[in-house]
């Protein structure tokens, strides 16, 4: 009997012989193994940070059972290709200068001069009021643009409720400063276009000329180009960002958080371009 089966595996065709099971639970195995790497690459790049939404899903299981079913086709190999180019990805994102190269690329700074106004853009603020640190960057930077003289009238955007308005912690923040500016707020608002459109309307009606637009850097050239859509002139103050150093992030982790800013920017920069009309949705401001 054994011999009549050893004979028949050597007649039938390869493609026709029944799956070793071993050989598949290996499959499965290495598949599932490329796709948790693969997600660990991800995770690196920072590429859940840059899109919350997918921070929601369980991916550990996802990228397992995916990986595994993609191990049982003939891309198998494609599954470890796509998981050792993420991490060379991660890698070059860390430890070279990739980052701060593509920042620089969605960055804008302009040579600044007198103004009508200064623009801050939200970022996001807490639902007791305070700042935190993205917004409260923004909030010092158009401060000094206001001490050092370009303008005399801050403009800030609040976002939609719930979400208090930002104007209380910014007072706050001008008495610690020992600061007393005009505040102008604008809004609700919930994207960049929505900014620009409303900034515009009032630059209109107080007949301002220019104004100087501050957010973080990689937010800058997108803002930018929406503002000046709406036929106000800007010039580009860049605030600090709470966790890299700008222009050239210093260390890994700083690579990694400035390449999360680029990801972000670059995906949304399509849903932002100055053709598209001033009521239709674009991308949330960070």
């Amino acid at each position: 009997m054994r011999s009549w089966r050893n004979r028949m595996a050597r007649d039938t065709p390869p493609d026709r012989r029944p799956p070793d099971r071993r050989r598949i639970a290996l499959r499965l195995a290495g598949g599932a193994c490329a796709g948790w790497l693969a997600l660990h690459a991800l995770g690196g790049l920072q590429v859940f940070e840059a899109f919350p939404i997918l921070g929601r899903l369980p991916w550990w299981p996802i990228a397992g059972s995916l990986g595994a079913l993609i191990a049982l086709t003939r891309l198998r190999a494609g599954i470890w290709a796509a998981a050792i180019l993420l991490w060379l990805l991660s890698w070059g994102v860390a430890w070279t200068p990739l980052a701060g190269n593509l920042l620089r690329g969605v960055a804008r700074e302009d040579p600044l001069g007198p103004a009508d106004a200064v623009v801050v853009l939200s970022s996001t603020i807490r639902e007791d009021g305070s700042l935190p640190p993205r917004a409260r960057g923004r909030v010092g930077q158009g401060l000094k643009m206001l001490e050092q003289g370009y303008a005399r009238i801050l403009v800030v955007t609040r976002l939609r409720p719930p979400l208090p308005s930002a104007v209380p912690a910014i007072r706050e923040e001008m008495r610690r400063a020992e600061q007393n500016w005009a505040i102008e707020e604008v809004g609700p608002v919930q994207t960049t276009r929505e900014e620009a459109v409303a900034v515009a309307r009032l630059a209109r009606q107080r007949r301002w000329q220019r104004v100087v637009l501050v957010s973080n850097p990689s937010h800058l050239r997108r803002a930018g180009r929406l503002f000046e859509a709406q036929g106000l002139p800007v010039l580009c103050s860049p605030a600090p960002p709470p966790d890299y150093a700008y222009p050239v992030p210093r260390t890994p982790q700083e690579r990694q958080a400035a390449f999360r800013d680029w990801l972000y920017e670059t995906y949304h920069a399509r849903s932002s371009r100055p053709h598209d009309s001033p009521s239709s949705r674009g991308a949330e401001s960070r």
